[in-house]
């Protein structure tokens, strides 16, 4: 008895081992699943989405490159009697550039997968975590403390006045507008434009077409219809299979005002290079002057020895020269007479790829 008694516990103990393990599970099984749930969420399962196509749509949009948001400190860009402010509260975009806001990775592309096309009244329509959300440009304006009135269609300039509206009416309407023409607020201001108004990827050295009107209603202190545009800027992006999906911290908003339970979700705050601030302006080539309450543009040594005025760590070369046909003008270069007329000319075409190379690298 004693040694079947002993060998009943000697099978007893596995086996209340493994009951005990499946009792655990069971128990505590909906508990880990509602923790797990929000640590290993799957974003293409098929219940994200309201239709097959959608799915699919999220699946190319897997790849694409997300601007989840930019957010500007005001007091370090303001130092220095720089009036970045007064602009922004004239066009009612003070708290939309300053707004401290979650994105959820996870969810931007979802959003974007289920995303309709806009109907006649001005509507989008898309679900998250199967919750619908319906915004129109009130919505946005609503939602970002945007004036809700403005100009829908951008057509009080042509890129020529818009430029003079810009620069003053002595710029020739023909030469290209950079950067480099800009005063330093106005160059913040170009960024806050690039980076959060109507956000995108590339160069933004120079002035396109309608950047130049959209920049001339902001130095006019011109009413816009920001929610209007954003919409639009959204679709348009979401359509191009080559751009970045755009706008992460205002879906966090249209997300948060449908109701969405974003509790547990993989979220993060903004990235110090998605700020603009001190460290911002110094990367552009400014230093603070404590004595003078100012920014100030670094000197960088030319290669005569000589300090200039930089807009940057290295050495560049201003596009406005080339236009104006100033010292950045291509030489006339000598062919050696020791060669022959071939080699001289690939000595040329060498020395203006270079400059071309230079060039493109600045812009």
């Amino acid at each position: 008895m004693v040694r079947t008694k002993t060998a009943a516990k000697k099978q007893k103990g596995p086996a209340a081992t493994t009951s005990r393990r499946r009792r655990g599970q069971e128990t505590h099984g909906d508990s880990s699943d509602s923790t797990n749930n929000e640590q290993v969420f799957q974003p293409d399962n098929p219940r994200n989405f309201v239709s097959r196509n959608a799915r699919e749509a999220y699946q190319k949009l897997a790849t694409r490159h997300v601007i989840y948001g930019f957010r500007v400190v005001l007091d370090d860009i303001c130092r220095g009697g720089l009036h970045v402010k007064d602009m922004l509260d004239a066009m009612g975009w003070t708290e939309l550039v300053t707004r401290k806001v979650k994105v959820y990775p996870q969810l931007i592309k979802i959003f974007y997968a289920n995303l309709s096309a806009m109907d006649e009244d001005g509507v989008l329509r898309t679900t998250v975590l199967k919750k619908n959300i319906e915004f129109d440009a009130e919505t946005i304006n609503h939602i970002l403390h945007l004036p809700n009135s403005g100009a829908e269609e951008l057509n009080a300039f042509t890129e020529g006045s818009a430029k003079k509206a810009i620069m003053g009416d002595d710029w020739d309407e023909a030469r290209t507008l950079t950067i480099h023409n800009l005063s330093l607020e106005y160059r913040l201001m170009f960024w806050i434009y690039n980076h959060i108004i109507l956000p995108r990827q590339g160069s933004f050295g120079k002035f396109s077409a309608p950047d130049c009107v959209w920049f001339a209603y902001i130095v006019g202190q011109r009413p816009i219809n920001l929610g209007h545009h954003m919409m639009r800027h959204m679709v348009y992006f979401r359509r191009r299979t080559t751009l970045a999906l755009v706008y992460g911290t205002l879906i966090t908003l249209l997300m948060e005002n449908a109701g969405v339970d974003l509790r547990g979700m993989e979220s993060r705050d903004l990235y110090s290079h998605e700020l603009l601030n001190d460290s911002s302006l110094k990367k552009m080539g400014y230093v603070y002057n404590g004595r003078t309450n100012s920014w100030e543009m670094k000197q960088k040594r030319t290669r005569g020895g000589q300090d200039e005025e930089g807009e940057g760590f290295e050495e560049e070369e201003n596009p406005d020269d080339i236009e104006k046909g100033g010292p950045s003008q291509p030489a006339s270069y000598e062919v050696p007479q020791n060669i022959t007329t071939k080699r001289g000319i690939q000595l040329i075409l060498e020395k203006l790829t270079n400059m071309e190379r230079k060039l493109d690298e600045h812009i």
